[in-house]
């Protein structure tokens, strides 16, 4: 009796083990892993960029193994920046003069409105960020306060808009117009 005992013990377990393996062989069967084609392109030079702005057009395909050498694009990030609407801050003829930090908080209309009453503008995020960028990590004083966030003028959608600052480091981020932002002014 004793054996059979154990026989059957041994039988239930390996029985056991291969239904075991058998649910989860089904269940978790996977496809191959090989792509079904090599994958696309998604190298853009600057030009590619550029023109792809200003005109729509799309880049043609580059690869890493061409055995020319590099031609330059002729368009700096500025000219992409300028040519997608983000004016910089300090670059010649797009030079901004800024405003004094308004006295209150407001929200996104309340400041285009303060900004105009002003003869101004909010700036674009671009110029936000620049601005930002030149006080708090090239050390130029532009009267911006650490730790306020202030609105731009680039709308996320008919009920958010961009905003930037800087705590611990110059960051821009997408709130409700509703929101109470610090406001400084362009033109």
């Amino acid at each position: 009796m004793q054996i059979n005992k154990v026989i059957k013990n041994i039988f239930l377990s390996v029985l056991t083990v291969i239904c075991a393996t058998l649910i989860v062989a089904v269940v978790v069967k996977a496809g191959s892993l090989a792509p079904s084609a090599s994958p696309a392109s998604t190298m853009y030079t600057l030009e590619d960029i550029y023109n792809k702005i200003v005109s729509g057009t799309n880049a043609s395909s580059h690869t890493l193994d061409s055995a020319s050498t590099p031609i330059p694009t002729m368009h700096t990030l500025t000219d992409i920046y300028t040519a997608a609407g983000e004016h910089c801050v300090a670059c010649g003829a797009t030079e901004l003069t800024w405003s004094d930090q308004a006295p209150d908080v407001m929200d996104w209309a309340t400041a285009t409105t303060y900004c105009s009453g002003l003869g101004q503008r909010l700036p674009t995020i671009g110029e936000l960020l620049k601005g930002l960028g030149d006080q708090f990590v090239s050390g130029t004083q532009t009267g911006f306060q650490n730790g306020a966030g202030y609105w731009s003028s680039s709308e996320g959608g008919s009920e958010d808009a961009w905003g930037a600052g800087y705590v611990g480091n110059v960051s821009d981020d997408i709130g409700s117009k509703a929101s109470g932002y610090s406001v400084r002014c362009v033109h």
